[in-house]
């Protein structure tokens, strides 16, 4: 029996019954019966784009090693998000180093490559976290800021101390093809860069048709607003504790969009929609798959 799977299973829908006690259900009914055919295909096509630039990303580091077509990764990285919906933990997206092996790239090389461009992610939303936690949570900003400088001088006191140099002399030995990997990007900074400038249209396209869908609910929130809850619900969404982040990211995006006046019941409505959107698509893929493949 599968605890993890059962315990992130019941986290989910502990935070979702906890959210919908909460929110007021006429209040979410109604605000479900505003919803439009053009707000469900602009919901369709910001689902579909998404995975588009996180696919180009992923395009851009893996031309490091050997160029994949844009076709086959469509292909691949579409199955990867479906099964990401709803497997556990890494297992959906980390499903696409099957493929890739295909491709002659191995699942160490994908690994190392898929977790980068992850991370690039995570890089490009950290300055804008920073900045959530001071508007959000000014009294807990000293002990962020704090956390960031101890980290930066462990860091430097590691690498004076040869710490570093150890620790990839370590790795080197044990996972040569791992630090080789990193290597390699290591020596195309320029695919990083452009990595993060994908990955950071691909957020402020998020944030554009979020801002969309607020002011066809007669709340035009502030676009600085929509980057800063956003980028703290994607990050709350990192940690692993539910299925593929539900609840986590309904329950934090009431919260922290309730801070900038939005009622609890748009908020959730507009969540519940992308929701249902990436879980039809992604069982309308599933499908495929298993019909190409049976």
């Amino acid at each position: 029996m599968n605890w993890k799977l059962i315990l992130r299973i019941i986290i989910s829908i502990t935070l979702l019954i906890g959210l919908f006690t909460y929110i007021d259900m006429n209040e979410l009914l109604n605000s479900l019966q505003q919803v439009t055919p053009l707000l469900v295909l602009v919901a369709v096509a910001s689902t579909l784009l998404g995975i588009f630039v996180s696919m180009l990303g992923l395009k851009i580091l893996l031309d490091i090693r050997k160029k994949v077509s844009l076709g086959k990764l469509s292909k691949y990285s579409l199955y990867s998000w479906a099964a990401s919906q709803f497997f556990l933990g890494k297992l959906g997206t980390f499903s696409i180093i099957y493929f890739l092996n295909k491709e002659k790239i191995s699942w160490k090389e994908s690994s190392v490559f898929i977790t980068v461009n992850q991370l690039v992610t995570a890089v490009m939303l950290f300055p804008l976290a920073i900045i959530g936690i001071f508007i959000f949570f000014p009294e807990q900003f000293p002990y962020a800021i704090s956390l960031v400088i101890l980290l930066t001088i462990g860091f430097f006191v590691g690498k004076k101390l040869k710490i570093v140099r150890r620790l990839k002399r370590f790795l080197n030995k044990k996972h040569k093809l791992f630090i080789d990997s990193l290597r390699l990007l290591k020596d195309n900074k320029e695919r990083l860069w452009l990595n993060l400038l994908v990955t950071f249209i691909g957020f402020v396209i998020s944030v554009l048709v979020l801002y969309f869908f607020f002011w066809n609910f007669g709340y035009p929130v502030a676009i600085w607003q929509i980057l800063i809850a956003s980028a703290l619900v994607t990050f709350l969404g990192f940690i692993p504790i539910s299925l593929a982040g539900l609840g986590i990211h309904e329950v934090s995006s009431v919260y922290f969009f309730s801070l900038f006046g939005i009622p609890g019941a748009i908020t959730l409505s507009i969540y519940i929609l992308f929701r249902i959107c990436k879980y039809i698509i992604a069982g309308l893929v599933l499908l495929y798959f298993a019909f190409l493949y049976e």
